[in-house]
């Protein structure tokens, strides 16, 4: 009535309840493997095509769950050069499967 341009503002339960939001997929729900049961909430792709899958079909990688494979073919390190960057501390241990986070 004022001539002023407003809408409401959701705070963060608001926008995860939104049942306009769930029904396109804008949050996406990557499970935890760190002991915490709440998945990390991350947006999903505004883009929406029918022939396209909607979310990622991996969870992505874990923190230095490419270092080995990075090193090796960006530098030419063979397995003994990572196993002393390893025991010198320079690169941490290969992360155990299904971890998220250090």
């Amino acid at each position: 009535a004022a001539g002023v341009a407003a809408a409401p503002v959701f705070d963060a339960a608001d926008v995860v309840a939104d049942p306009h939001l769930t029904a396109r997929h804008m949050l996406m729900a990557i499970p935890r493997h760190d002991g915490i049961e709440e998945p990390v909430l991350t947006p999903g792709n505004p883009v929406k095509l029918s022939k396209m899958a909607e979310g990622p079909d991996t969870e992505p990688p874990t923190l230095g769950a490419d270092t080995d494979q990075v090193l090796r073919d960006e530098l030419g390190l063979d397995k003994e050069a990572l196993e002393g960057l390893r025991a010198a501390g320079v690169i941490g241990p290969p992360p155990s499967r299904g971890t998220i986070g250090p």
